[in-house]
C-alpha cells in the first residue's frame, strides 16, 4: 500500500492534545492524511456521512479519546464496531484508566486501549510506535 494514501481519523476534543499528536505524526514523516474531529457526533457524522468514500478506503486507523463531547469515545466506539466500518483499527488513546473505561471498551471491539504519556518526548515515540504499527505493520482487513 502506498503510504501517502493512508489515512487516519483523530477524535480528540482537546485542541492542545490533538496539535501535539499531529505535530508528532508529522515529525515521524507520516505522509499520509489526518483528519481531526473534535467530539464524538462529528466523528460518527465524518465516518457514516463521508461524501468522498476514498477516504473511508484509505482510513487505517481510529485514534480515539474516551472522554469527548456530545456522544462519548465509548459510545463512538460501540457505534463503528456495528456498523460496516468495524474492520477499521480503533486505538482508544486517552489519559482514563478508569478500569470500567477498559472494560467496555474491550467488550465492545476495541483494537487497543493506551494510555497517554504525559511528556512530550515520550509522546513523540508513542505515536511513532502506535502509527508505525497499525499503519505499516499490521495487514488491514476492510
Amino acid at each position: 500500500m502506498n503510504k501517502d494514501k493512508i489515512n487516519i481519523l483523530l477524535v480528540e476534543d482537546r485542541e492542545e492534545d490533538a496539535e501535539l499528536t499531529m505535530m508528532a505524526l508529522r515529525k515521524d514523516k507520516f505522509n499520509g492524511q489526518v483528519y481531526w474531529t473534535k467530539d464524538g457526533d462529528e466523528a460518527i457524522n465524518f465516518l457514516l456521512e463521508q461524501p468522498d468514500p476514498e477516504i473511508i478506503k484509505n482510513l487505517r486507523l481510529i485514534l480515539l479519546d474516551v472522554n469527548i463531547p456530545k456522544l462519548n469515545g465509548l459510545e463512538v466506539l460501540k457505534r463503528i464496531k456495528n456498523s460496516h466500518l468495524r474492520g477499521i483499527p480503533v486505538v482508544m488513546l486517552t489519559t482514563s484508566n478508569h478500569e470500567k473505561d477498559v472494560t467496555t471498551a474491550y467488550d465492545n471491539y476495541v483494537n487497543s486501549y493506551l494510555l497517554k504519556p504525559v511528556r512530550f518526548d515520550q509522546f513523540q515515540l508513542f505515536i511513532e510506535r502506535v502509527r508505525y504499527y497499525w499503519t505499516d505493520l499490521n495487514v488491514a482487513h476492510f
